[in-house]
């Protein structure tokens, strides 16, 4: 979980990671070497992102490194394995293909409007009519058809808990068990009793998306699978990568994943979340039924009004659909992109890596704030044409002799040395409004305080709702929330923003818990890499650097944190239950038994909690 796990030696270890974190290990750690590499959704790579371009770049670092390194690419939807060849890599792809058509979905279509209900017959590419369903919305479509577990698909957060609320006031209410109620119970502590989760749950209905904390979201993947009171979990594409649940049938009632439709790799794997092999071959709850899985897609309220059910299955499901690649990243072979957008990739992998590209006329940095901007990943402005004046501005800020020791004077580092007379790139939305907005930079000035003290959910939330009013008494009620939950345009055509006024006090704490994981994620993915580089350049107390990057300075919860643990967890267990674990400082490790797990129970802990440290065991 942070790139500091390793331990620089010559042991042979194990690491699930991800890009950015495989990135930070082999930058600090100039000497490592990598034996095997697993590389999980490849077909991933293909794409033009800023997550694809670092994939294909760690693989060439650690091919540089360790010409001998294996790569294994795993995915189920690479036409041409020649596709995933990456530029100055020069390797051989064998395949191995599995094809199996021990399962066949059944494909159905129901249009709300004219209540058409038909079946899709993917290896004819046909349609054959059903008789017309009387349900008079998508809420009752589902209650009609619905198995004992199902999936609902939706394309955004706010879709998802907006749609889980509508359903829960028409379902009946769920005859609540002694084992319910203390999952109602432990997520209304561990966040707030008014969260839109907790209404759901006693409806047997759950959400699950990228939007929530990140071991609610977990726990919610447990509750779901192990509780026969939940048959309906409401998602967003969350699921498509690794997420394996138990459920029979799938609604997919809007057919986008971002701004364009599902991609027929996307709809195949989507689908493919149903009716697993381990569930059909179940000796208690499986059955050979299972092997014709129920997808249903339906245009009703959540649907485009120009979407096409008949269109859809014929592009994304039909057999006989020749599919091909589509290869964008500009450091792969077969790339469509533009050869400037390969060079200016390969000059960012450059300046991380020497001798990667086998280019020549590199530019290189020159100056110690830019070798350690493109070493953190960078990429809210371009560090060669801007180099100079990051340099000048370092000086000048040297010239204040003022140590880094606070969120305050972190913010203030950040805008005086990154963002002085430097045009930051149009991706960079909230980074811009960091050095445009003085109320961004209070604002964030305060997050970090909260990081710093290691403040709990609960706490969290209460101060959005206190900094919020304060917000509506000084006639700015117009807070920036992000493309997942934004309502509102302000000079620009993205829906940002939201009217505090217009919200109740149960949805401004919604709305609250989902600005601080985004908040939380602002601060992992953007601000730490300012941290890290300023820490590079001595300019940071020490004790501080700890308290932004773990919110502690306390060796024993770092270790913890280190180790996956949540800040609220790594808190309870130090305070009351350390006698029942082992923590090995030198080595970073820490372990404990099924004792300390019974012990939880027994002391009735928040169930949250009891089941983060039975993950982590």
């Amino acid at each position: 979980t942070h790139p500091d796990m390793f331990k620089n030696q010559d042991t042979p270890f194990l690491a699930v990671l991800t890009q950015e974190r495989l990135l930070r290990l082999l930058l600090r750690y100039r000497q490592l070497t990598l034996d095997l590499i697993l590389l999980d959704e490849a077909h991933n790579i293909l794409e033009d992102t800023e997550r694809s371009h670092l994939l294909a770049q760690v693989l060439l670092i650690a091919k540089l490194r360790n010409p001998t390194v294996i790569v294994n690419f795993f995915t189920p939807f690479i036409v041409d394995t020649d596709n995933l060849k990456i530029k100055n890599f020069p390797i051989e792809i064998a395949k191995g293909v599995a094809k199996e058509y021990m399962k066949i979905e059944r494909f159905y279509g129901f249009d709300v409007s004219s209540h058409e209900f038909f079946l899709y017959d993917q290896f004819l590419n046909r349609r054959v009519d059903l008789e017309n369903q009387t349900s008079i919305n998508e809420i009752e479509f589902i209650t009609t058809k619905r198995a004992n577990k199902n999936i609902i698909y939706l394309n955004k957060p706010r879709s998802v808990e907006e749609f889980a609320l509508n359903m829960s006031e028409v379902l009946p209410d769920l005859e609540i068990s002694a084992e319910v109620s203390n999952v109602i119970n432990s997520i209304s502590s561990f966040i707030n009793p008014n969260y839109n989760l907790v209404t759901c749950i006693k409806k047997g209905v759950l959400f699950h998306h990228g939007g929530m904390p990140d071991i609610i979201r977990l726990y919610v993947e447990h509750i779901y699978s192990h509780y026969p009171e939940f048959h309906y979990i409401i998602t967003t594409s969350t699921l498509l990568e690794g997420v394996n649940i138990p459920a029979e049938r799938i609604f997919i009632l809007n057919p986008n994943k971002g701004k364009g439709y599902l991609t027929p790799s996307q709809f195949k794997n989507l689908i493919g979340r149903i009716c697993r092999f381990k569930d059909v071959f179940n000796t208690e709850s499986g059955g050979l039924n299972l092997l014709e899985p129920e997808v249903y897609l339906v245009k009703g309220d959540s649907a485009p009004d120009n979407f096409s059910l008949f269109s859809f299955f014929a592009n994304k499901a039909n057999a006989n659909l020749k599919i091909s690649d589509k290869v964008k990243n500009p450091l792969l072979v077969q790339t469509e992109s533009e050869p400037e957008n390969t060079r200016m990739a390969f000059e960012y992998l450059e300046n991380m890596e020497r001798g990667t590209s086998g280019l020549e006329e590199i530019k290189f940095a020159t100056t110690s704030i830019g070798r350690s901007c493109y070493s953190n990943n960078i990429h809210d402005f371009d560090i060669i044409e801007n180099e100079q004046r990051l340099d000048r501005n370092l000086n000048l800020y040297r010239e204040l002799n003022q140590e880094i020791d606070s969120a305050a004077t972190l913010i203030d580092a950040i805008i005086i040395i990154f963002f002085n007379g430097i045009e930051l790139s149009e991706r960079s939305h909230n980074i811009q409004r960091i050095k445009e907005q003085e109320s961004a930079r209070n604002f964030y000035k305060m997050f970090i305080g909260w990081r710093i003290q290691g403040e709990s959910y609960p706490y969290m939330i209460n101060r959005f709702l206190k900094y919020w009013e304060s917000r509506i008494e000084d006639d700015d009620p117009e807070i920036y929330v992000g493309s997942r939950w934004g309502e509102l345009t302000r000079q620009g055509h993205l829906a940002l923003w939201v009217d505090l006024n217009e919200k109740s006090t149960n949805q401004k704490i919604n709305l609250a818990v989902a600005k601080i994981k985004e908040e939380q994620e602002f601060i992992d993915f953007n601000i730490l890499k300012y941290l890290e580089v300023l820490n590079e350049l001595g300019l940071l107390a020490l004790p501080f650097y700890d308290n932004v990057k773990y919110g502690t300075s306390d060796p024993n919860k770092i270790c913890l944190l280190k180790n996956g643990f949540s800040m609220e967890l790594t808190k309870l267990l130090l305070n009351h239950y350390s006698a029942y674990l082992v923590i090995n400082l030198e080595r970073e490790t820490v372990s404990y038994g099924q004792e300390l797990i019974d012990y939880l129970r027994e002391r009735d802990v928040n169930d949250v909690l009891i089941f983060e440290a039975e993950s982590n065991m």
